[in-house]
């Protein structure tokens, strides 16, 4: 899911990854590190499979993304000029500006920005993106299941979590597949 949010798909559901990657952070099943690790792997690869989809396929990709996130041409012709304008430091902070995120990753292969270039710009905001999202999840569970008391049920629930998010993104993207096959008349 990571992957397909970094590629710039719209509505991942990653929310409930994280917290059901942050109870088990909490019980002590996962490390910390190794999850935002992860984590950061799968988003710098999904922003280069976007980065990638903007090289070879350019301004379509581009209005594609904006009508599927429900923005206009407009929007896609003003992150066009910020990405012209700002570069690196728009790959930067398009990972945290949901209007931007998919577009800086089109724009910045449409670009042929350097690819090492992009890596080095996109590792920086994607750790800080997943550890914040990863150590929110962990804080939330941490401390309801000790309101709670429910420490014992952590495994069930985080599996039931990880398995809705999972379920949702698929879901998701299968309607998003369905929705643009052409209809005959």
């Amino acid at each position: 899911m990571l992957f397909l949010e970094g590629a710039g798909v719209p509505g991942m559901p990653c929310i409930p990854l994280f917290l059901a990657t942050g109870m088990l952070v909490a019980r002590g099943r996962l490390p910390l590190a190794g999850v935002v690790a992860l984590g950061t792997t799968a988003i710098v690869a999904g922003n280069l499979a976007g980065y990638l989809v903007g090289r070879r396929v350019g301004g379509s990709a581009l209005k594609w993304l904006a009508r599927r996130a429900g923005y206009g041409e407009e929007q896609a012709r003003q992150a066009a000029r910020l990405f012209r304008r700002y570069g690196g430091l728009a790959i930067l902070a398009g990972r945290w500006f949901l209007p931007l995120r998919a577009s800086t990753l089109v724009l910045a292969g449409q670009a042929r920005f350097p690819v090492p270039l992009f890596v080095l710009f996109s590792l920086p905001s994607a750790v800080a993106w997943v550890l914040a999202w990863q150590y929110g999840g962990f804080l939330l569970a941490r401390g309801t299941f000790r309101w709670a008391g429910l420490a014992g049920d952590l495994e069930l629930l985080a599996g039931l979590l990880g398995l809705g998010a999972i379920l949702v993104a698929a879901g998701w993207l299968g309607w998003i597949l369905v929705r643009n096959i052409p209809r005959r008349p």
